[in-house]
């Protein structure tokens, strides 16, 4: 029962806060927010109409229910240069169609202020957002926060359930084609993205085509590259890059060998490991012991207990690394044979997997972890524009060779580091 009345307090109070127009969320495009102060001097937020804001909010909504679709809003308003919602330093200070989208989706722009739609949990010591039941949503009526009438936002969502039936769904859907995602347009630094367009030479046929994405949602205004490659053929071209200079032998040669150069640059440096090892050990154990006396003597246990378990997690931990240190060399062979073998049997993976180009895009992101670079070129002949790829592909990584069961760094803690056997590629994307 004590439990209800705080909520219904806590409730109350957010309503009260936000009837005066009081915000208890962040800013919205369309309002500015000021800071106020009440009689007894507690400061608060208010947010009023912002009057250059409110005519672009009420253009979009006019334009939408003229017919325009969310792409060309967007492409008309970065076409004149009109200020965008600010999307911090992730955004490009541009309109996106989904910016356009969640502005018309919006329902404060009609004077209701929802609260609480969203809650934050922490779920195994990371802080999660998650829809709020709707009986927890706080709606108020704020009639100096309208910028569109009731007449002009209904027949917009309206427009949206008829054109759009999943309008309101929050699922993200899977990446259908390979490379959705992994590349990065040189220019803008927008993601590259498949999109349906027409073939090459005006015909009236459709294909699906690699192409940047913040030059099909934003317009020229934003990025004027406007590459539209075929699938098909930027996929082969980059399968047969990796089949003919990255998954060959001498590159899984490189693997193996870089695994082998980084035990073997651990085994000159095993003795002053295991004596530094002792050593601390030999201390940390010291502590323990002056800890366990001080407790006995000692009224201010629970500070001494604290200490006194930090130091058995620390001998737990350098036990496991002398456990490490002092594997034999033949401890070290057979498990550096190990890793080779697994190497090996990646490596072929990889190939079976670009041979039958089943599973492209896990293959594609184990090869490429830090993505692909997509930049405006022409064929040869200059007859028609194809995209110029390049990027960095990780073999150590792809190939999962990891060095941790082989080597210790006793004063480091336990972070291992893996080998790194890079190679760049950089190519017209013709195969």
């Amino acid at each position: 029962m004590e439990l209800e009345a705080i909520r219904s307090r806590t409730r109350e109070a957010l309503r009260s806060r936000v009837r005066d127009g009081r915000i208890a969320g962040g800013s919205c495009y369309g309002y500015r927010l000021e800071r106020k102060s009440d009689g007894s001097g507690r400061k608060f937020t208010l947010a009023v109409v912002n009057e250059a804001e409110a005519p672009i909010v009420r253009r979009i909504y006019d334009e939408y229910l003229a017919g325009r679709g969310l792409r060309q809003i967007a492409h008309r308003l970065n076409n004149e240069g009109l200020q965008a919602p600010s999307a911090g330093r992730r955004g490009s200070g541009s309109w996106s169609s989904s910016a356009v989208r969640t502005i018309l989706l919006n329902v404060r722009y009609r004077g209701i202020y929802l609260h609480g739609r969203i809650k934050k949990l922490r779920q195994g010591g990371t802080m999660c957002r998650i829809k709020a039941d709707p009986r927890d949503v706080i709606e108020t009526e704020i009639p100096e926060w309208r910028i569109v009438d009731d007449a002009t936002w209904f027949a917009v969502q309206e427009r949206f359930t008829t054109r759009d039936p999943q309008a309101g769904s929050a699922t993200k859907p899977r990446a259908k084609y390979a490379l959705t995602g992994l590349g990065r347009c040189a220019h803008c630094g927008g993601a590259i993205v498949s999109q349906r367009v027409r073939t090459f030479g005006g015909g009236e046929e459709r294909i699906t085509a690699y192409g940047c994405a913040r030059h099909r949602d934003r317009g020229n205004t934003v990025c004027p590259v406007t590459v539209y490659q075929s699938k098909e053929e930027v996929e082969a071209a980059l399968v047969d890059q990796l089949q003919t200079y990255v998954l060959r032998d001498r590159a899984l040669a490189m693997v193996i060998g870089q695994v082998r150069a980084e035990i073997e640059a651990q085994l000159p440096q095993r003795h002053e490991d295991i004596a530094a090892l002792e050593a601390e050990l030999a201390s940390v154990r010291a502590e323990q012991k002056r800890l366990a006396r001080a407790v006995a003597l000692s009224d201010d246990v629970p500070e001494l207990v604290a200490e006194l378990q930090q130091r058995s997690t620390r001998i737990q931990n350098l036990n496991a690394q002398l456990i490490a240190a002092t594997r034999t060399p033949a401890e070290l062979a057979a498990l550096a044979q190990r890793v080779e073998e697994n190497v090996r049997a990646n490596i072929r993976s990889l190939r079976e997997a670009l041979a039958t180009q089943v599973d492209l895009r896990e293959v594609f992101q184990a090869m490429f972890p830090d993505g692909l670079t997509f930049e405006a070129a022409r064929t040869p002949d200059g007859s028609r524009q194809i995209w110029k790829i390049s990027g960095d592909t990780d073999l150590a990584a792809a190939t999962e060779a990891d060095l941790v069961s082989f080597v210790s760094r006793p004063r480091r803690g336990t972070m291992q580091t893996k080998p790194g056997v890079r190679m760049h590629l950089d190519f017209l994307a013709l195969s």
